[in-house]
């Protein structure tokens, strides 16, 4: 389920991003960087550092991502240098009209704007944050309706309502896509269960504290937030370990859409009840878009295809848990 939930989000992401230009050669070369970069990069920092890089310098792995960051180089060239001439010549646009590659060449230092491999690594990683992000969190939604059919009519009846009755017009706004309530409530509380780490928040202890409860805190203590107890013993929420899809819609009903922190209850924010995006300083960047893109995908599935487990499943699919890490089955 989930590499076929990623390879959908990198033709969308991709098309978002190139827009007319767009090619399928495209995906095929960031699917091939990223298959190959994750596992490298667990392997490399594994290593210390002056051994990972002794041993990047002979991986045969290293040299096909780079590989791959080659190809894309090449394919971007072209549009890199329309954009360029543009900016040096003082025009507001280029003839290749695209927001993405024009702010690049804007946001650049001097000495980096004709570095294509450079900026073509900045465009990767966007790319790749947008579409691996949301990915597993996705995939973990989808095996939730798959084992709790009772939610499915109830968010498909929310949407209809908020984005019209014919699926296949369907289009999505900032506005519509907080409108769907439930759909947000029930990615939330899946995330809220089955987040993809077991703590988060890691700090170090620099200088000896002592918390106000008197106990000391050593120079060099590492400590951070164990998910499970910030999230399922949370005294805030009622039954906070029991699962319930509709948790975080009916809170939001009883706030008034103006009131100050209106929005502390959708899936994307980040606050002391829910540090699955971090917290304060640490919050992801990316949270809202990576919501948002999953939101899409998993109303207009549910609007066109059966979600069932497979034959002869009656529990939900259990979580892989290794060391820090939580990972789908």
């Amino acid at each position: 389920m989930q590499p076929q939930i990623l390879h959908i989000y990198s033709h969308v992401i991709w098309r978002v991003i190139l827009g007319k230009n767009f090619r399928s050669e495209v995906v095929d070369i960031f699917e091939q960087y990223s298959a190959t970069l994750i596992p490298a990069m667990k392997r490399l920092k594994a290593q210390r550092p002056m051994m990972a890089r002794i041993t990047a310098s002979f991986s045969s792995e290293v040299r096909h991502v780079n590989a791959q960051l080659d190809r894309a180089t090449a394919f971007f060239t072209p549009i890199f240098e329309q954009c360029a001439q543009a900016f040096e010549q003082g025009l507001a646009s280029s003839s290749v009209d695209n927001d993405w590659f024009e702010e690049l060449i804007r946001m650049a230092p001097p000495e980096k704007r004709r570095d294509y491999k450079y900026l073509t690594n900045i465009l990767i990683g966007f790319a790749f944050t947008f579409v691996f992000s949301p990915g597993p969190s996705t995939t973990q939604v989808v095996y939730e309706f798959a084992f709790r059919h009772d939610y499915i009519d109830l968010v498909l009846d929310e949407a209809h309502t908020v984005l019209g009755e014919r699926s296949e017009t369907w289009s999505f706004t900032r506005d519509s896509l907080r409108k769907l309530s439930l759909l947000d409530s029930f990615c939330k509380e899946t995330h809220k269960h089955h987040p993809t780490a077991a703590s988060n928040l890691m700090k170090k202890i620099h200088k000896t504290q002592t918390l106000p409860n008197g106990i000391v805190l050593p120079a060099g203590t590492i400590f951070e937030v164990v998910m499970t107890a910030a999230h399922l013993s949370n005294s805030n929420f009622q039954s906070p370990a029991e699962w319930n899809g509709r948790r975080y819609h009916d809170l939001r009903q009883r706030m008034s859409p103006t009131a100050t922190g209106s929005n502390k209850y959708d899936w994307g924010s980040a606050t002391r009840d829910d540090v699955n995006f971090g917290y304060a300083s640490h919050m992801c960047p990316g949270r809202w878009a990576g919501c948002s893109i999953a939101k899409m995908f998993l109303i207009k599935l549910l609007a066109r295809y059966q979600i069932r487990p497979e034959d002869g499943e009656t529990e939900r699919y259990k979580d892989l848990h290794s060391g820090q890490y939580s990972s789908l089955n």
